[in-house]
């Protein structure tokens, strides 16, 4: 064991954020996810927990790693929590856009968001009977491809949701991208697949893909879904995802733009009392803003959030 891990199991033991870790060390992001996965290796179980702000604080765990990741709890630090919504990037597609990835990241950075939501499908996967012309096959290259195109930045979190064109590696060979992207990378986080629930101060979110023979119900506040390829508002505060990728299927009456979302949600309470909801379209690799709403999630509270804003006026 060198000296550098020892110190490293040490620090965590300590309760250090990952700023903090490369800071006293003086090491790299790559030499950081390096150091990690060797701890891991060694038999060491550790969990992170995530704040607002980007920060990631590794600790030794305790607990036994029995139940599946569908959990996730966000240490929203303000009365805002501003994010980012993607899905479908398809990488090594034949119609992937995996430059978009480091554009959706720069857009986040020069906007002071620190955490970007996955809602499925990173990887394209192989389907020799549909898409003889996929770019590369292997889903092992195309993971390492989604992460070569994806930029490590200071306070800048990916949470990544499984969808069924990433648990198709799972059934055919055993593959786990996910497991796959957490092992290399400190700022990569599992959300498990087909659906996760987003712990924000005292709500919940849920994040949701289609997969066949799985439980995709997901009951929460506010839900968020990939695998439809475009933006939509439906009934009961159901939004779907728009794809990063130009690969739409499916019978659509229009064909579907490419984009993100840009999700403000603003708290009383410490329940989502509003959504301020952007839909960002990509055009080439220039973004623009096709639509924006703010919506009342919980209308009841209206007049008690406006009192309280007059008050800080005050």
């Amino acid at each position: 064991m060198s000296e550098n891990v020892r110190v490293i199991i040490s620090l965590l033991a300590s309760g250090f954020t990952v700023d903090e870790i490369q800071k006293e060390l003086s090491i790299s992001p790559p030499e950081l996810n390096q150091a990690l996965k060797t701890i891991r290796d060694l038999g060491y179980n550790y969990a992170k927990s995530f704040s607002s702000d980007g920060t990631i604080t590794i600790k030794a765990s305790r607990k036994l790693n029995l139940n599946p990741k569908e959990h996730i709890k966000i240490n929203v630090q303000d009365s805002t929590f501003h994010t980012i919504l993607t899905s479908d990037f398809h990488v090594g597609g034949p119609h992937e856009r995996a430059e978009r990835i480091g554009i959706v990241a720069d857009y986040a950075e020069s906007h002071d968001i620190h955490t970007i939501f996955n809602a499925g499908d990173i990887i394209n996967n192989y389907y020799p009977d549909q898409e003889p012309d996929t770019k590369v096959k292997d889903p092992i290259k195309q993971a390492k491809r989604y992460l070569r195109y994806t930029p490590q930045k200071e306070r800048l979190i990916y949470f990544n949701l499984g969808g069924n064109h990433d648990y198709k590696s799972l059934l055919d060979s055993g593959f786990d991208s996910l497991r796959y992207y957490e092992d290399r990378r400190y700022d990569q986080i599992s959300l498990g697949y087909g659906k996760c629930f987003i712990h924000l101060k005292e709500d919940v979110i849920g994040i949701g893909h289609e997969i066949k023979n799985t439980n995709n119900n997901i009951e929460s506040t506010l839900i968020f879904r990939g695998h439809a390829h475009k933006y939509r508002n439906r009934e009961n505060h159901i939004f779907q995802v728009p794809a990063l990728t130009d690969n739409y299927q499916g019978a659509y009456e229009y064909t579907p733009i490419p984009g993100f979302l840009d999700a403000e949600f603003i708290f009383f309470n410490n329940k989502i009392y509003k959504l301020n909801l952007k839909l960002l379209a990509f055009i080439g690799t220039d973004i623009k803003l096709a639509s924006e709403d703010s919506l009342l999630i919980r209308p009841e509270d209206q007049e008690r959030y406006q009192k309280k804003l007059q008050k800080k006026k005050k």
